[in-house]
């Protein structure tokens, strides 16, 4: 498992806005995180989000500030 650095978390945090939650391809496709793995982005964003499941917030454009 990849530990996530804060200028990672906040670059995956501008993606969310940017692309949308879910939009995993999106965003590996832009290359703004090239070291993560669609599961990471995944993972991380549930963390974020303090939820299980990143469903109900699909194709959402939201900043996920803690």
């Amino acid at each position: 498992m990849s530990e996530w650095t804060g200028d990672e978390v906040d670059v995956l945090r501008r993606a969310l806005i940017k692309f949308g939650v879910g939009n995993w391809s999106a965003i590996v496709s832009s290359g703004c995180l090239s070291s993560k793995t669609i599961g990471q982005l995944n993972s991380q964003t549930q963390r974020l989000l303090g939820q299980q499941s990143t469903a109900e917030y699909a194709d959402l454009h939201l900043d996920v500030v803690q």
